[in-house]
This record gives structure tokens, C-alpha cells and sequence, in this order.
């Protein structure tokens, strides 16, 4: 159990066991951010719009969606999140 780098891989493996959010409290402009999966039960856009509406992103500004996050270059994605299973 421990922090690893984020790949599409981790984001597969992690999609595997049910996560669909990766949630942070890093800061943008960190440039090692740290995130942890996460299970948004229903549907994410609907769960995204009542934290915005509560202005509850500007609090968590890391939150990415797996299946979007999947669709970003490799090359792009940086941080590390926890993987739970050895």
C-alpha cells in the first residue's frame, strides 16, 4: 500500500475495482499532487454540479473523472495516487 506515479495503467486497475474519481487536496500548481480513488455512486455530472453549486471544487481542486482521465495523453498526467492493494 502506497502512494504510486498516475498512469493509464493504475487508471485501468483502479477502474477494475470499481473507482471512477480520483479526488485530491493538492492545489493546482503543485506539481507532484497526491490523489486518492474514489466511488461516485450515480451519475458524476449530476455529483459534480451539486459541488460546484456548493462551491465545493474551488476546495478540492484535483478531481478527475478515471474515464476522462483515460482519454488524456500519458504524457500529460502527473501526481501519484494511492493504491490500496499491494
Amino acid at each position: 500500500m502506497n502512494f504510486v506515479p498516475l498512469t493509464h495503467a493504475i487508471l485501468r486497475t483502479l477502474q477494475g475495482r470499481g473507482y471512477n474519481v480520483l479526488k485530491s487536496t493538492s492545489r493546482w500548481g503543485d506539481e507532484s499532487p497526491t490523489f486518492i480513488p474514489s466511488k461516485i455512486e450515480g451519475d458524476i455530472s449530476e455529483y459534480l454540479l451539486k459541488m460546484d453549486l456548493r462551491g465545493l471544487l474551488n476546495e478540492n481542486p484535483h478531481f478527475l473523472v478515471i474515464k476522462e482521465a483515460l482519454a488524456i495523453p500519458e504524457s500529460q498526467l502527473f501526481g501519484y495516487v494511492w493504491d490500496d492493494e499491494p
